[in-house]
Protein backbone atom coordinates (compact mmCIF):
# COMPACT_ATOMS: atom_id res chain seq x y z
CA UNK A 1 0.00 0.00 0.00
CA UNK A 2 1.36 3.40 -0.96
CA UNK A 3 1.77 5.67 2.03
CA UNK A 4 0.21 9.15 1.86
CA UNK A 5 2.10 12.08 3.38
CA UNK A 6 1.08 12.59 7.01
CA UNK A 7 -0.53 15.95 6.28
CA UNK A 8 -2.42 14.94 3.17
CA UNK A 9 -5.62 13.03 2.62
CA UNK A 10 -5.86 10.74 -0.45
CA UNK A 11 -8.01 12.26 -3.17
CA UNK A 12 -11.39 10.72 -3.87
CA UNK A 13 -11.34 8.36 -6.84
CA UNK A 14 -14.54 6.42 -7.45
CA UNK A 15 -12.61 3.80 -9.40
CA UNK A 16 -10.53 2.79 -6.39
CA UNK A 17 -11.46 0.07 -3.94
CA UNK A 18 -13.72 1.72 -1.35
CA UNK A 19 -12.40 -0.31 1.57
CA UNK A 20 -8.84 0.69 0.78
CA UNK A 21 -9.82 4.31 0.16
CA UNK A 22 -11.64 4.73 3.47
CA UNK A 23 -8.92 2.86 5.35
CA UNK A 24 -6.35 5.37 4.05
CA UNK A 25 -8.57 8.32 5.00
CA UNK A 26 -9.28 6.94 8.48
CA UNK A 27 -5.61 6.20 9.07
CA UNK A 28 -4.62 9.69 7.87
CA UNK A 29 -7.11 11.36 10.23
CA UNK A 30 -6.10 9.01 13.03
CA UNK A 31 -2.45 10.03 12.69
CA UNK A 32 -3.09 13.74 12.28
CA UNK A 33 -5.46 14.03 15.25
CA UNK A 34 -3.68 11.37 17.35
CA UNK A 35 -6.77 9.26 17.98
CA UNK A 36 -5.92 6.39 20.33
CA UNK A 37 -7.59 3.64 18.34
CA UNK A 38 -6.22 0.19 17.60
CA UNK A 39 -5.56 -0.85 14.02
CA UNK A 40 -8.45 -3.32 14.28
CA UNK A 41 -10.91 -0.63 15.33
CA UNK A 42 -9.70 1.74 12.60
CA UNK A 43 -10.16 -1.02 10.02
CA UNK A 44 -13.66 -1.73 11.32
CA UNK A 45 -14.66 1.95 11.09
CA UNK A 46 -13.22 2.17 7.57
CA UNK A 47 -15.19 -0.91 6.54
CA UNK A 48 -18.37 0.58 8.01
CA UNK A 49 -17.90 3.80 6.02
CA UNK A 50 -17.17 1.86 2.83
CA UNK A 51 -20.32 -0.24 3.30
CA UNK A 52 -22.42 2.91 3.78
CA UNK A 53 -20.87 4.49 0.68
CA UNK A 54 -21.86 1.44 -1.35
CA UNK A 55 -25.36 1.25 0.08
CA UNK A 56 -26.20 4.95 -0.23
CA UNK A 57 -28.98 6.50 1.80
CA UNK A 58 -31.65 4.28 3.27
CA UNK A 59 -33.58 3.51 6.41
CA UNK A 60 -31.64 4.12 9.62
CA UNK A 61 -32.25 3.35 13.26
CA UNK A 62 -33.44 6.95 13.72
CA UNK A 63 -36.58 6.34 11.68
CA UNK A 64 -38.13 4.89 14.85
CA UNK A 65 -37.48 5.49 18.57
CA UNK A 66 -34.00 4.16 19.27
CA UNK A 67 -34.92 2.81 22.69
CA UNK A 68 -37.65 0.70 21.06
CA UNK A 69 -35.25 -0.65 18.43
CA UNK A 70 -32.69 -1.49 21.11
CA UNK A 71 -35.34 -3.28 23.19
CA UNK A 72 -36.41 -5.30 20.12
CA UNK A 73 -32.78 -6.28 19.47
CA UNK A 74 -32.31 -7.40 23.07
CA UNK A 75 -35.39 -9.63 22.73
CA UNK A 76 -33.72 -11.57 19.90
CA UNK A 77 -31.47 -14.57 20.43
CA UNK A 78 -28.28 -15.91 18.91
CA UNK A 79 -26.84 -14.52 15.72
CA UNK A 80 -29.92 -12.40 15.03
CA UNK A 81 -29.51 -10.63 18.37
CA UNK A 82 -25.82 -10.00 17.73
CA UNK A 83 -26.40 -8.63 14.23
CA UNK A 84 -29.21 -6.32 15.35
CA UNK A 85 -27.09 -4.92 18.17
CA UNK A 86 -24.08 -4.46 15.93
CA UNK A 87 -26.29 -2.72 13.36
CA UNK A 88 -27.57 -0.29 15.98
CA UNK A 89 -24.03 0.53 17.05
CA UNK A 90 -23.02 1.04 13.42
CA UNK A 91 -26.03 3.24 12.65
CA UNK A 92 -25.45 5.46 15.66
CA UNK A 93 -21.72 5.77 15.00
CA UNK A 94 -22.22 6.61 11.33
CA UNK A 95 -25.13 9.02 11.75
CA UNK A 96 -23.73 10.93 14.72
CA UNK A 97 -20.38 11.19 12.96
CA UNK A 98 -21.60 12.21 9.51
CA UNK A 99 -24.99 13.80 10.13
CA UNK A 100 -25.02 15.33 13.60
CA UNK A 101 -27.21 18.14 12.24
CA UNK A 102 -29.85 15.48 11.52
CA UNK A 103 -30.02 14.73 15.23
CA UNK A 104 -30.11 18.40 16.18
CA UNK A 105 -32.94 19.13 13.73
CA UNK A 106 -35.02 16.40 15.38
CA UNK A 107 -34.21 17.52 18.91
CA UNK A 108 -32.26 14.35 19.71
CA UNK A 109 -29.52 14.74 22.30
CA UNK A 110 -26.24 13.44 20.93
CA UNK A 111 -24.88 12.29 24.30
CA UNK A 112 -27.97 10.17 24.93
CA UNK A 113 -27.77 8.56 21.49
CA UNK A 114 -24.08 7.84 21.93
CA UNK A 115 -24.82 6.03 25.20
CA UNK A 116 -27.31 3.76 23.41
CA UNK A 117 -24.85 3.09 20.59
CA UNK A 118 -22.13 2.22 23.10
CA UNK A 119 -24.51 -0.10 24.96
CA UNK A 120 -25.39 -1.89 21.72
CA UNK A 121 -21.72 -2.50 20.89
CA UNK A 122 -20.89 -3.58 24.45
CA UNK A 123 -23.76 -6.09 24.55
CA UNK A 124 -22.80 -7.44 21.12
CA UNK A 125 -19.21 -7.87 22.30
CA UNK A 126 -20.28 -9.90 25.34
CA UNK A 127 -21.98 -12.40 23.03
CA UNK A 128 -18.70 -13.35 21.35
CA UNK A 129 -16.73 -16.31 22.68
CA UNK A 130 -13.33 -15.32 21.29
CA UNK A 131 -11.26 -12.57 22.86
CA UNK A 132 -10.21 -10.59 19.79
CA UNK A 133 -13.62 -9.71 18.28
CA UNK A 134 -15.03 -9.12 21.75
CA UNK A 135 -12.19 -6.75 22.55
CA UNK A 136 -12.93 -4.83 19.34
CA UNK A 137 -16.53 -4.17 20.36
CA UNK A 138 -15.45 -3.35 23.89
CA UNK A 139 -13.11 -0.71 22.46
CA UNK A 140 -15.85 0.74 20.26
CA UNK A 141 -18.19 0.84 23.26
CA UNK A 142 -15.72 2.24 25.79
CA UNK A 143 -14.50 5.01 23.45
CA UNK A 144 -17.69 5.58 21.52
CA UNK A 145 -17.59 9.42 21.67
CA UNK A 146 -14.00 9.34 20.42
CA UNK A 147 -14.97 7.19 17.45
CA UNK A 148 -17.86 9.55 16.70
CA UNK A 149 -15.32 12.40 16.65
CA UNK A 150 -13.07 10.34 14.37
CA UNK A 151 -15.91 9.70 11.91
CA UNK A 152 -16.87 13.39 12.06
CA UNK A 153 -13.28 14.37 11.21
CA UNK A 154 -13.31 11.89 8.33
CA UNK A 155 -16.50 13.53 7.02
CA UNK A 156 -14.88 16.98 7.24
CA UNK A 157 -11.75 15.68 5.52
CA UNK A 158 -13.77 14.23 2.65
CA UNK A 159 -15.68 17.49 2.26
CA UNK A 160 -12.45 19.48 2.13
CA UNK A 161 -10.96 17.00 -0.34
CA UNK A 162 -14.01 17.29 -2.60
CA UNK A 163 -13.78 21.08 -2.54
CA UNK A 164 -10.10 20.83 -3.40
CA UNK A 165 -10.90 18.53 -6.32
CA UNK A 166 -13.53 20.96 -7.61
CA UNK A 167 -11.00 23.77 -7.40
CA UNK A 168 -8.49 21.75 -9.39
CA UNK A 169 -11.16 20.99 -11.99
CA UNK A 170 -11.94 24.69 -12.34
CA UNK A 171 -8.23 25.48 -12.69
CA UNK A 172 -7.96 22.83 -15.40
CA UNK A 173 -10.92 24.33 -17.27
CA UNK A 174 -9.49 27.85 -17.03
CA UNK A 175 -6.19 26.52 -18.38
CA UNK A 176 -8.00 24.98 -21.34
CA UNK A 177 -9.77 28.28 -22.03
CA UNK A 178 -6.40 30.04 -22.17
CA UNK A 179 -4.50 27.47 -24.20
CA UNK A 180 -6.98 25.19 -25.95
CA UNK A 181 -4.79 22.28 -24.81
CA UNK A 182 -5.94 18.92 -26.15
CA UNK A 183 -4.48 17.20 -23.10
CA UNK A 184 -6.52 19.41 -20.77
CA UNK A 185 -9.64 18.82 -22.89
CA UNK A 186 -9.11 15.06 -22.61
CA UNK A 187 -8.59 15.34 -18.84
CA UNK A 188 -11.83 17.31 -18.52
CA UNK A 189 -13.62 14.69 -20.62
CA UNK A 190 -12.35 11.94 -18.32
CA UNK A 191 -13.99 13.87 -15.48
CA UNK A 192 -17.28 13.83 -17.39
CA UNK A 193 -17.06 17.41 -18.69
CA UNK A 194 -16.85 18.32 -22.39
CA UNK A 195 -15.47 21.85 -22.96
CA UNK A 196 -17.11 23.89 -25.73
CA UNK A 197 -15.06 26.70 -27.21
CA UNK A 198 -17.98 28.55 -28.82
CA UNK A 199 -19.61 29.94 -25.69
CA UNK A 200 -16.79 28.98 -23.33
CA UNK A 201 -18.87 26.65 -21.21
CA UNK A 202 -18.76 23.07 -20.07
CA UNK A 203 -21.23 20.43 -21.15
Amino acid sequence: MNQEPANRCPEIDVCRDLDQFFLEVVQTVRRQRVYEATAGAATYVAGLLADRARAGEGETCFDRPLTLILAEALDKVGLQRFERLRQIGDDVLYTTGFFVEHLESRGIEQHYVEQLGARAYATAGRMLFTDSPGALFDELADRFPMFVALVHDVADTLTASALSSHKKLLEMYEGWLRTGSVALAEALARSGLVPLRGNQTLQ
